[in-house]
């Protein structure tokens, strides 16, 4: 299938012109020599576009200064390797002429160690049991731990208790009292509006009722005169 290329506009900025430009059908975009000027060969040379990038300068390689070659130099210079230190050559070592090694004297026996003194652990205390009043009157603990501060813990928790008792409650003051008598009142005349209201609704309802209840009696006594005349009726039809 033969596919139409188009180039559009915005592909024609030097940002993307100097870039690699991939043609997947060659046979439908015939070029001739670089691929910018091939792309610009289907521009009119008349358009502004054209003109600008026409008068655009082309830019060579860049100047280096020199000290970014002298950087570069140093980059490309092969690294110094560490010397291997040489080892120290030490002279003839001399060995000592033999005699006789005097014969170590063996340390005098140690002194046989002392026993360590075992601690002796002091049996606990036994309780004598006795009668439950000598008990209540003699028996005291060894060790009565943390005594003070639940002493003192129980008083403060006292002390509180009787602050708060002893203390009595606030009396309101004059505006809530105020306050609280204006919504009682409004809600007691509430209270009463809808009250009338319902026995208003009662009565009515009352009176509904009333008049349904004569209309249905005068229906019957209409439906029972109806049926007199047509049972007349008959009869004077059988008497003809």
């Amino acid at each position: 299938m033969s596919q139409l290329w188009r180039i559009p506009c915005f592909l024609l900025s030097p940002h993307f012109i100097r870039r690699k430009i991939i043609v997947t059908d060659p046979i439908n975009f015939s070029y001739i020599g670089s691929i910018p000027e091939t792309m610009l060969g289907c521009i009119s040379a008349s358009s502004k576009l054209l003109q600008q990038y026409r008068k655009r300068k082309s830019v060579g390689p860049r100047d280096l200064t020199p000290t970014m070659l002298r950087s570069i130099e140093e980059a490309n210079k092969p690294a110094k390797r560490g010397k291997k230190p040489k080892p120290h050559k030490e002279g003839p070592v001399t060995k000592p002429t033999k005699g006789k090694t005097p014969k170590k004297r063996r340390s005098d026996k140690a002194a046989p160690s002392q026993p360590q003194s075992k601690k002796r652990k002091k049996p606990a205390r036994s309780l004598i049991l006795q009668s439950s009043s000598d008990l209540d009157s003699e028996y005291v603990p060894l060790k009565q731990k943390n005594t003070p501060s639940s002493d003192s813990e129980n008083k403060s928790s006292d002390e509180e208790a009787s602050n708060r008792g002893d203390s009595p409650p606030r009396s309101p003051t004059p505006e809530i009292l105020a306050l609280f008598s204006s919504v009682v009142a409004e809600h007691s005349a509430t209270l009463s509006a809808t009250a009338k209201a319902i026995e208003a609704s009662i009565s009515q309802c009352q009176q509904a009722s009333r008049a349904v209840d004569a209309s249905t009696k005068e229906c019957k006594e209409a439906t029972a005169k109806v049926n007199k005349l047509v049972s007349q009726a008959q009869l004077f039809l059988d008497s003809l």
